[in-house]
């Protein structure tokens, strides 16, 4: 197992930034219900912000990650080709990302995204009877079919993208319906399942149950299993996929870039965070871009840190799993079962598929 030992011995990585995130605007077209970010800054970020954000990732950083978001990101277009061109400009390589809901997508748009081959990740959360309850337009009518219209046109393009679904008390019966969109849409490379965040709106949910979300699961990689065998198509379970890379090495010990300090999330007011699930709370801010990071902000933050590692090392699934998602136990005080009955869910999944190719 790539550095489980390490790990568990130093507790904590130092490393140059590989994630950058950039929040281009706190405003969105839509209307999640369970949308983390609602409580955020809304304002815009000026391109004085973002270039110093830039200018701060040129200095710590190889070939990183820099990922587009929001609120919606394509509500700031003109600010995101500025940030694109500005890379180009100086000649600085990265791995560029939008996480969008896809629904202010045109062919000028994609033209611009698939010329400097920027990588597409859609939330949604599949067809209308599940997508237009949980992600709605701000007038509560349906964005699903603008969604699978800004898909479609990347898939006209050659495009590949992601999908991100969140598992809630609508999504979590329908999971399998996801796996059949992403099929019938032909471009899905990946789908990834996110429980809800107890933020924002968030904090409104209704929790699923353990048992609920373990048969949604069973029921979707059922289907997966069915689409894969009859069209010859592989799609990528992201779940499945960390899981893959952690036991052949491809990743260090947990996933997480917050706990190898090489992560950061920038606000559209310029200041910078360990994570976006951290995002707003003054207490793990970490600066701002104008000074960089107060490393005594960082060093405390990783003291809280290190006890999620801690909770974690005794488990039998741990070199499977990376560990809990720090943000979750630190809103909930505790492990969340929900996670870790996800992520026991697909373990177990891959574990019997790697004894059956024995």
């Amino acid at each position: 197992m790539a550095c489980i030992n390490c790990n568990m011995n130093n507790k904590i990585h130092s490393q140059s930034v590989q994630l950058l995130i950039l929040a281009l605007t706190g405003q969105c077209n839509l209307n999640c219900s369970y949308c983390y970010a609602s409580n955020q800054i809304q304002q815009s970020m000026p391109w004085s912000i973002a270039e110093q954000a830039l200018q701060y990732i040129t200095e710590y950083s190889g070939t990183p990650t820099i990922q587009f978001t929001g609120g919606e990101p394509l509500l700031a277009w003109d600010l995101l080709v500025k940030c694109v061109e500005w890379l180009e400009y100086h000649k600085f390589k990265a791995k560029l990302q939008i996480q969008t809901n896809a629904t202010l997508l045109d062919e000028q748009k994609i033209d611009f995204i698939k010329k400097y081959q920027i990588g597409i990740g859609v939330s949604l959360d599949g067809f209308a009877d599940s997508n237009a309850i949980n992600r709605p337009y701000k007038d509560f009518s349906d964005s699903t079919t603008d969604t699978i219209k800004g898909i479609q046109l990347l898939s006209s393009a050659g495009i590949e993208i992601g999908i991100t679904t969140v598992v809630n008390t609508i999504t979590v019966e329908r999971l399998d319906k996801v796996i059949d969109l992403a099929f019938y849409l032909g471009n899905v490379r990946q789908v990834g399942f996110n429980l809800v965040r107890p933020q924002g709106r968030g904090k409104e949910e209704l929790l699923i149950n353990e048992e609920m979300l373990e048969a949604g699961i069973h029921k979707m990689l059922s289907r997966l299993e069915y689409w894969q065998n009859i069209t010859n198509r592989s799609l990528i379970i992201s779940q499945l996929d960390k899981i893959s890379k952690l036991q052949k090495g491809y990743t260090p010990f947990s996933h997480c870039y917050a706990l190898h300090k090489s992560g950061m999330y920038v606000s559209p007011d310029g200041m910078m965070y360990a994570c976006a699930s951290l995002a707003g709370r003054e207490e793990y801010c970490l600066g701002h871009v104008s000074g960089g990071v107060d490393r005594k902000r960082e060093t405390i933050l990783l003291t809280h840190l290190e006890p999620v590692v801690d909770i974690c090392t005794n488990c039998n699934f741990i070199n499977y799993c990376g560990g809990a998602c720090y943000s979750r136990v630190q809103l909930g005080q505790t492990i969340n079962p929900l996670e870790c009955t996800m992520k026991k869910i697909f373990i177990k999944y891959y574990q019997n598929k790697q004894m059956m190719r024995v």
